[in-house]
């Protein structure tokens, strides 16, 4: 293995302008790096302009604490309360879900690829279930 490894750099090294493709290459990755850190330092520019618009420098500090009140009063109870209603409507459809009986036992829907579906609605009418199955029709309970 080693000896197949220093006769590949052997080769590699022996290529006619090899050194001096070496070297394009650096030389080129330089100025990309250089046009890259232009294009950043550009671009952070750009933003303190835009900050410094928004935010005066005369009443950045008064204008800060009132987006921080707004944000505390108004923005934040109106986030959660739509997170609450989200994750209750959830739980009610988990438990309204079979005419407000509880889902009961779950088992993995056969051929379906790991999704769950309730024991009883499969134990009722196996046949029924198959048939769908075969016939390409999405998991109903």
């Amino acid at each position: 293995m080693e000896g197949a490894r220093k006769l590949l750099v052997e080769k590699v090294t022996d290529v006619e302008g090899a050194e001096e493709i070496k070297r394009n290459v650096i030389e080129f990755l330089k100025e990309k790096f250089v046009q890259l850190l232009h294009l950043l330092d550009d671009f952070g520019r750009f933003f303190t302009e835009k900050v410094d618009q928004l935010f005066p420098p005369a009443t950045r500090a008064e204008t800060l604490h009132r987006w921080v009140h707004v944000g505390l009063t108004v923005v934040l109870p109106v986030a959660l309360a739509v997170l609450f209603l989200f994750y209750c409507c959830r739980c009610c459809c988990c438990c309204c879900r079979n005419g407000g009986r509880a889902a009961g036992k779950m088992m993995k829907a056969p051929g379906r690829g790991g999704h769950l579906m309730p024991r009883a609605s499969f134990e009722s009418n196996p046949q029924a279930y198959f048939r769908g199955l075969h016939a390409g029709k999405d998991l109903v309970y």
